[in-house]
């Protein structure tokens, strides 16, 4: 409808501005012709071009009209294309709609049938339900019928057992009287062989474990049994490195003419006063010099070999060593004194024979540790080796008091402690 509006009114407006233009230009023609055939004179002339010249302002006028008209059909064009779209997609839509209610007008007719169908085949079952349902019925009442007659029957059995049952009971009084008893004389036995099978039972654990601290205690037995001969072979072996020791000095000494004894029980090298001071002095005599430098070289070749130094000319010494599994803990110098007091004399140092014999060990500690080497020796957990000490007369070695064993007891005693391996720590500890 919109499309036929469009052919009519267009071409319309279209053939009324030519037809204008095309009149004013005949016109204007006209006017010419007229000028110059008849001689119009120039008055009329300009009248006539000013009507001419309104007359284009005019055409141009409709002319702008035109094409407002134009560019008004224009818009009203684009516009009715949208509403023409618009129009397309409801039509579509509507078309969907239409095709979509004709499918379930379908689908419900279909469904329809189906309720149809099934509410006949539910009539169907509903009647043979009913017919199913009398006859049931009809047996139950049979039934019901049998199961009076045989309650009937029951009643009868039940007085006829009640009976049975009373005759029964006095039998059975007369049966519960006896095994009364016998469930006693049964108690009885069962508890008795009860309490034989437990103190069997406790026995022969007791026995078990008897036997098993027995086996213990003779695993233990060997075991430290073992344990006693290996501390003691590491023992004897210690001492028999300390005396080896001590030997190997006293034969030095004795070779160079200085006797002394030693204490292999104790680890003990002993120096006997007369070799070394004067009666009742604690500084060395001139030959107790001479005997003291002698001991000092024999333990810088005998002692190095059994501790350790840092000193370049101890570890060459060292390499001369052999290889001593056991090594030297501490060196001790001990004083000692017999037990008659020193006479008293103005100047002197000491008073008592302790100070006395710690004096005279100092002595002797002082010309040792001049060695730069016996001074450098440490034990193995870099300790230093050495020390001293006095005792006075409170570790006598002969209780005597003649000459010679007051002679004995003043002495200088260097004793020797070796280490003691870890193992034997550790065993000692436990036994």
């Amino acid at each position: 409808m919109n499309n036929k509006d469009e052919g009519i009114n267009t071409p319309y407006f279209m053939s009324m501005a030519d037809l204008l233009v095309g009149v004013l230009f005949i016109f204007l023609i006209l006017v010419f012709f007229y000028a110059i055939n008849y001689s119009i004179d120039k008055e009329n002339l300009n009248t006539a071009l000013g009507e001419l010249n309104q007359m284009e302002g005019e055409i141009e006028s409709l002319k702008k009209k035109r094409n407002k008209v134009e560019e008004e059909l224009s818009a009203i064009k684009v516009e009715k294309e949208k509403n023409e779209s618009q129009i397309n997609k409801l039509q579509s839509i509507n078309q969907k709609i239409v095709s979509k209610s004709n499918e379930l007008n379908t689908t419900i007719y279909l469904m329809k049938i189906q309720i149809a169908e099934l509410q006949k085949q539910n009539d169907s079952e509903k009647n043979d339900l009913i017919k199913k349902t009398a006859d049931l019925k009809q047996k139950i009442i049979v039934l019901t019928q049998k199961l009076e007659n045989a309650n009937s029957k029951l009643f009868k059995l039940s007085h006829e057992i009640s009976l049975l049952k009373w005759e029964a009971l006095k039998d059975q009084e007369e049966i519960q009287e006896k095994s009364v008893y016998i469930d006693l004389l049964e108690d009885e036995k069962y508890k008795t062989e009860n309490d034989l099978i437990k103190k069997q039972a406790q026995m022969v654990v007791q026995q078990k474990k008897l036997e098993e601290q027995r086996d213990q205690a003779e695993e233990r037995a060997d075991t430290a049994e073992k344990k006693v001969g290996d501390l003691s072979e590491i023992l004897l072996t210690i001492n028999d490195t300390k005396i080896d020791l001590l030997e190997k000095i006293q034969n030095i000494l004795q070779g160079k003419g200085f006797n002394v004894s030693i204490d292999t029980r104790n680890g003990i090298l002993r120096l006997p006063e007369g070799a070394l001071f004067s009666s009742g002095s604690y500084k060395l005599s001139s030959q107790g010099k001479v005997n003291m430098d002698l001991l000092r070289e024999a333990l810088e070749e005998v002692v190095v070999c059994y501790a350790k130094s840092e000193n370049a000319v101890a570890q060459k010494l060292k390499e001369n060593c052999e290889d001593k599994k056991h090594k030297i803990d501490a060196f001790l110098l001990e004083g000692h004194a017999d037990k008659i007091p020193p006479r008293k004399k103005p100047g002197r140092k000491y008073e008592t024979n302790l100070e006395l014999s710690t004096l005279r060990a100092i002595t002797a500690f002082n010309v040792i540790i001049e060695s730069d080497i016996l001074n450098s020796l440490r034990n193995s957990k870099k300790q230093y080796l050495m020390s001293v000490s006095g005792y006075g007369s409170e570790r006598p070695i002969c209780n005597g008091d003649s000459k010679e064993c007051l002679a004995q007891n003043r002495r200088i005693d260097l004793r020797i402690i070796m280490e003691i391996p870890k193992e034997l720590e550790r065993g000692l500890l436990l036994n």
